[in-house]
């Protein structure tokens, strides 16, 4: 067996996420990273069942990210890994959650937490 990584970068989500007030009234917006470690029984072929759907988990990043209000992003981003339990091929996911606007009253580029999970 083969292993291969997928990325997917720079998914930007508006959301109302974070413990503050201002940020569930406002909202803000979010950049997610993420990697995934795969294992692959068959990697000539050419057919989309041999390998793990990254349009699905795609989606399935978005549909958790807008399912409930979080209150930390480290919550959200195990929310996020734990919809990938049970993938077919999935070894390993890194997930990383950027703020680039966080309230904070100080000049940064972002903030960011990074998880990571094995399957």
């Amino acid at each position: 067996m083969r292993t291969y990584q997928i990325e997917v970068a720079g998914l930007q989500l508006f959301g109302y996420h974070g413990y503050y007030e201002i940020e569930a009234k406002q909202g803000q917006l979010f950049l997610l990273d993420l990697w995934l470690d795969v294992e692959s029984v068959d990697t000539h072929s050419d057919q989309l069942q041999s390998y793990v759907d990254y349009g699905k988990m795609v989606q399935e990043m978005v549909r958790v990210f807008n399912a409930n209000r979080y209150r930390t992003i480290e919550s959200l981003a195990e929310a996020i890994l734990e919809v990938f339990i049970g993938t077919e091929g999935l070894k390993k996911a890194r997930l990383r959650i950027r703020k680039p606007e966080p309230p904070i009253p100080h000049r940064l580029d972002h903030v960011a937490v990074v998880f990571e999970r094995a399957y």
